[in-house]
């Protein structure tokens, strides 16, 4: 028995667990100021977006840009980047440098982006997927116009094509016999042969 069953193809963003990751370097974090637990860089990778990082403001004040080296414990392939301003925006950051690297020495640049005055979680697409041990993150301004920066969360992700059933396609399928998938293909439209029995297996077209 051959079954037809059509699906839509989506983009899936699958976060990379930050269960190794450490962080690597900071160029400042505030630890005293902020209380307890807050201040501190590794609060960018401790996947609690209430708590945050801060730049050195007691004593001697930190200046612009700051920067945070997160060591991912592994190589891992991303195209996509993902932050959260700290809960109560105070001293969100506005602009952010990523750059990667795989011996903690050579960086590549991966892009300037701008970060909205939001606290929600704000994802941006790479030009392309890099491999990387190291994540190096540079705060270049901020919203306030002031030398302090605060962030709450960083995240990376890998987004890649996803198949999904498309019910509203199956009916439609049933009428196409076998010999027309190929002229489907070349228009667009993706297909799965589902084959039931003894040696079942799903072929993507």
């Amino acid at each position: 028995l051959i079954k037809l069953i059509f699906h839509k193809l989506n983009k899936m963003s699958r976060q990379i667990s930050s269960n190794k990751w450490t962080v690597s370097f900071f160029s400042s974090e505030e630890t005293s100021g902020e209380g307890p637990k807050n201040g501190r860089a590794a609060n960018l990778i401790d996947g609690v977006s209430s708590s945050f990082w801060h730049s050195k403001w007691t004593g001697e004040r930190a200046n612009y840009p700051h920067i945070v080296i997160i060591d991912l414990g592994e190589t891992r392939s991303s195209n996509q980047i993902g932050f959260v301003q700290r809960s109560n925006l105070v001293r969100a950051v506005k602009q952010v440098e990523v750059q990667v690297s795989l011996d903690g020495t050579n960086y590549e640049d991966v892009g300037r982006y701008n970060l909205a005055n939001v606290t929600t979680l704000q994802k941006f697409d790479f030009e392309k997927e890099v491999k990387l041990k190291y994540l190096k993150i540079t705060a270049v301004s901020s919203w306030d116009g002031k030398e302090f920066a605060a962030l709450a969360q960083v995240n990376l992700y890998r987004v890649q094509d996803a198949l999904e059933y498309d019910p509203s396609l199956s009916l439609a399928a049933q009428h196409f016999l076998l010999d027309s998938l190929p002229d489907l293909k070349q228009e667009g439209v993706p297909g799965v042969i589902e084959v039931f029995g003894a040696d079942a297996f799903p072929l993507l077209l």
